[in-house]
């Protein structure tokens, strides 16, 4: 992960900004920087799924299987979830071999690990994002209050 490092003075600004917000203006400062965020992860996991080599026939679309979800509790405790849908999960992790009771061979499913390439892709892209939105919507919010 990548951090903006900020002289002391700008940090306790900004502190302030967010503290005189209200709840719903701070959630709603929250949510919008975790969706941005997650909407890049989920970008880019489409794209590997859409290029992964087991598409035949168009069977699986890319953005129909991940999705995303935000969760905001309090202002100290919020995060966003990205995550597989459906046959999605097992096409990222592979099967082992599957056998039938009559120990007929059903075989195995290749792991083929689109959703955690696309983790490596973009962490950093989505760490700095989430910190640029998330400051762009204290300002914003700040100084909607002060009119």
């Amino acid at each position: 992960m990548m951090f903006v490092t900020m002289p002391e003075n700008e940090v306790k600004d900004i502190q302030d900004k967010f503290d005189s917000l209200t709840f719903k203006q701070q959630k709603a400062a929250i949510k919008g920087a975790l969706t941005s965020s997650a909407s890049i992860l989920k970008r880019q996991t489409a794209r590997n799924v859409d290029a992964a080599p087991f598409r035949k026939n168009d069977q699986i679309k890319g953005m129909k299987g991940v999705r995303h979800k935000n969760r905001i509790m309090s202002a100290e405790s919020s995060f966003a979830t990205v995550y597989l849908y459906s046959w999605n999960r097992i096409l990222e992790g592979g099967t082992v071999l599957r056998t039938t009771k009559k120990g007929y061979n059903r075989g195995t499913i290749k792991g083929y690990h689109f959703f955690r390439d696309a983790k490596q892709q973009t962490e950093n892209q989505v760490f700095s994002e989430m910190e640029n939105n998330l400051l762009k919507s204290i300002h914003k919010r700040w100084n909607r209050n002060q009119k």
